[in-house]
């Protein structure tokens, strides 16, 4: 089946660096510096390793998505012959980076810096960020490839994700979705839009998996699952109702799982300056991108819902801060090109004066949402 062999194919190629990251660019403090290895040098590693190039991940993803549709593969075995391939390729999770890369970093460091105490550190940093790369176009697939709830725990999730250091998105049948998303020390986080259902989840999920219980005591797990999920459903259908003033605001004293997306109060701007680091106020920011990210329907975001949108303007805008925990697009899928326009847009509408460089405000997608590397949004740094 060709679906198997080009599953293999893309896991076997993401096991190298030069597959995802095939220019690599140094940021230091005097500036950006090439990685570039010798073309001559470099094709014979692409034909070495067999590395498609250029090489698509996107692309990649697309396409397997199709032939597992065309050959009628349930998503539960397209994404068993994933994790298999993922289980024997990058084992500990580990990333093949050329020995020259490393030798390129020692040297940019001594010349960046004048010293080449922080030249193992800025080595590791840059490990850490092509698996990070990797780890988005995983997540990408999985979503890509159909993974739900239950196959998650069928393949045990997110014990296999915690091993390998991975993420995904899951859509929960029941509504709400999941984000299994590992940190940095291997302890696995699950974001639920309701922590209500995450632990009922989690508890589901190992129930399921101890022999020792009677069926009796399995279905009470499944049904405080269930019965989780409809409460909290009930709840978020009270808000939206809210929301659109089909129900008095007095009833919100009954609703304790969700938050309605409230507007930042007077006393929370007042404590903000009021013009960003580029001259905008508050409003101005929120207004040129309310709609394109927003959208004018409240129940159906975009890209972005408005209670997030607002804590991003006061993050990246006003405090210059990058959260313990990156934003998330919505409905992502094939819109990189689209949202790096509008983010590009608002950049050239900046007087001169008022901008800071390209690389800041490649930034100020890169450094806040999960779905934008810096390299690859610093190269397509256009309107859409």
């Amino acid at each position: 089946m060709e679906f198997i062999q080009k599953a293999e194919d893309f896991v076997r190629q993401m096991s190298y660096s030069f597959a995802f990251d095939p220019e690599p660019v140094y940021q230091g403090k005097k500036g950006f510096y090439d990685m570039m290895i010798p073309a001559d040098d470099f094709l014979k590693i692409l034909d070495f390793q067999k590395i498609d190039y250029p090489f698509k991940p996107e692309i990649k993803i697309i396409e397997l998505e199709g032939l597992m549709k065309q050959e009628n593969i349930s998503p539960l075995k397209a994404i068993k012959i994933v994790k298999n391939y993922v289980d024997h390729y990058w084992v500990a999770d580990t990333v093949i980076i050329d020995k020259r890369i490393f030798e390129k970093i020692a040297s940019i460091v001594k010349k960046d810096e004048g010293s080449d105490k922080n030249v193992l550190r800025n080595q590791a940093k840059y490990t850490e960020s092509c698996k990070t790369i990797r780890q988005k176009y995983f997540e990408e697939l999985m979503t890509e490839l159909g993974l739900t709830a239950e196959i998650a725990n069928e393949l045990g999730f997110p014990q296999w994700l915690k091993m390998k250091n991975l993420s995904a998105s899951i859509k929960g049948e029941r509504g709400g979705s999941i984000k299994f998303n590992p940190n940095k020390d291997g302890v696995t986080h699950i974001d639920f839009n309701s922590d209500e259902i995450a632990d009922a989840f989690i508890e589901y999920g190992e129930t399921k998996k101890n022999k020792s219980l009677t069926e009796e005591e399995k279905a009470q797990a499944k049904k405080k699952y269930d019965d989780v999920c409809k409460k909290v459903l009930e709840q978020e259908k009270k808000l939206r109702e809210i929301a659109n003033g089909t129900i008095e605001a007095s009833d919100r004293k009954s609703i304790t799982t969700s938050k309605l997306p409230e507007k930042k109060s007077s006393e929370d701007l007042e404590s903000l300056p009021s013009h960003s680091f580029d001259g905008k106020t508050f409003e101005e920011i929120y207004d040129y991108f309310h709609k394109p990210l927003v959208g004018v329907i409240k129940d159906k975001p975009i890209y972005l819902d408005d209670e997030t949108l607002r804590e991003y303007i006061t993050l990246a805008f006003f405090k210059q801060e990058i959260p313990k925990r990156q934003f998330s697009f919505l409905n992502f899928s094939e819109s990189t090109g689209k949202i790096i326009g509008i983010f590009f847009a608002y950049y050239s509408l900046l007087p001169r004066n008022k901008r800071k460089s390209k690389e800041w405000h490649v930034k100020l997608l890169t450094d806040y949402f999960t779905q934008f590397d810096y390299k690859t949004t610093h190269g397509n740094w256009k309107s859409k």
